[in-house]
């Protein structure tokens, strides 16, 4: 039998320096909370199963590498998911991700 899934597609991809290894392995924040990247990561999306329950709407904020609420995911993080180290991580990003420095 069929569940349903609720989920976010996300406009950025391994074009944008998200690595594919991320596919069914990863995560990132919406709302301060933390939801798993499902599927492939493609070239300019990514999928990631959100909750039912979860007031997610179109323009929320995503993170991939900081914090939000309580939750925080890091450069260190991912590099260890990709069994990497992390300036390889940050250094993949492309410049067309808009960044938050504070």
């Amino acid at each position: 039998m069929a569940r349903k899934t609720r989920i976010a597609v996300l406009p950025v991809g391994y074009y944008d320096g998200l690595d594919r290894q991320l596919s069914n392995n990863g995560a990132v924040l919406i709302g301060g909370k933390r939801f798993p990247i499902i599927g492939n990561i493609c070239m300019n999306m990514t999928l990631i199963k959100v909750s039912f329950g979860q007031p997610i709407k179109t323009g929320d904020l995503v993170t991939i590498i900081g914090k939000s609420g309580k939750e925080q995911i890091s450069a260190d993080d991912i590099a260890h998911r990709l069994k990497t180290i992390n300036y390889e991580v940050v250094t993949r990003l492309n410049s067309t991700i808009p960044r938050l420095i504070i």
